[in-house]
């Protein structure tokens, strides 16, 4: 496991976009586990592909955490041949309710969303020898991957 904390400040987002990214905490780090293991539970998880990787895929989960439904579609990019990182924005925690995911969104953090994302992009480029990177989100992460993919310094697609 290595730590990885790179710096950049948002631009151009809204008051309320801001509140709604209230931020993230933790570290980012990379265990070579098996999917279903818990030590596997970081703020980024690795899925390797068994073959010559077609790229790299950041998964960013919506306000419901990084449940199960969003750890299958990581293995079917997986399959697909790509490296994949499935970002943990609420350190394992998930919700069940609107009120569960609106809390969680709004809990405060050590670290901003963006820096954590930031970071597991990183980490990602790392792990998959400099493939070019593609973001995919789902509601709040659409979001995220909307704000990485039109910031030139991340360069993502």
């Amino acid at each position: 496991m290595r730590p990885v904390d790179a710096r950049m400040v948002p631009r151009r987002s809204t008051r309320a976009q801001h509140a709604a990214c209230a931020g993230s905490c933790g570290v980012v780090t990379w265990e070579r586990a098996a999917l279903n293991a818990p030590e596997a539970r970081r703020s980024v998880e690795p899925l390797e592909p068994e073959t010559k990787p077609a790229g790299a895929v950041l998964v960013i989960h919506s306000w419901w955490g990084l449940t199960d439904s969003f750890r299958r579609f990581g293995r079917r990019l997986r399959r697909e041949g790509f490296v994949v990182g499935l970002a943990d924005l609420f350190e394992g925690e998930t919700a069940t309710t609107e009120d569960a995911a609106r809390k969680l969104r709004g809990k405060r953090r050590s670290r901003p969303m963006y820096r954590e994302l930031e970071a597991n992009l990183e980490t990602l480029r790392h792990e998959s020898d400099g493939a070019r990177v593609g973001v995919v989100g789902f509601s709040m992460g659409g979001h995220w991957a909307v704000w990485l993919s039109q910031r030139p310094a991340y360069d993502v697609s």
